[in-house]
Parts: structure tokens; sequence; C-alpha cells
């Protein structure tokens, strides 16, 4: 998994994290209306990050920082 993120900034990174802890929330209120997530309980929407979760995430992260932003500050 580090190699996906090779070239990613701290922030993208952090970025790419809270987008996978969301997806689990994201699943469970899908097609539910406004009452009925406003119902479920606090438990139901936490769980832990997959590594499904995560790849999801990568795929949809890019990258913040060129490669020549990179070459410039090693």
């Amino acid at each position: 998994m580090a190699a996906k993120l090779d070239g990613y900034s701290g922030s993208d990174i952090n970025n790419l994290c809270r987008d996978a802890s969301m997806m689990t929330m994201r699943r469970k209120i899908a097609g539910k209306s406004p009452d009925q997530i406003r119902r479920l309980k606090r438990s139901e929407l936490e769980a832990p990050v997959s590594k499904d979760d995560l790849n999801s995430a990568i795929e949809k992260t890019r990258r913040t920082v060129s490669q020549a932003d990179v070459a410039r500050y090693n």
C-alpha cells in the first residue's frame, strides 16, 4: 500500500484516510431518508476502515505534489 502512495503529500494521505473512514457511513445511509438517518445509532455508523475502503480512496484521491516539486525539495 505504501508503494501506491509514493509522491503523495502528508495532506494528500490525510484526505485519503478521511475519505476511507467515511465510506462505511456512506454505505449505511445510502438510499435512506433524512428521518431514517437520524434514527440510526452512532454505533451503526462506526466501523474500522477496511483495506478495500483504503484502496477505493486511493483510486479516488490524486496526489497534489508534482514530481518536479518532489525533486526541488529533495
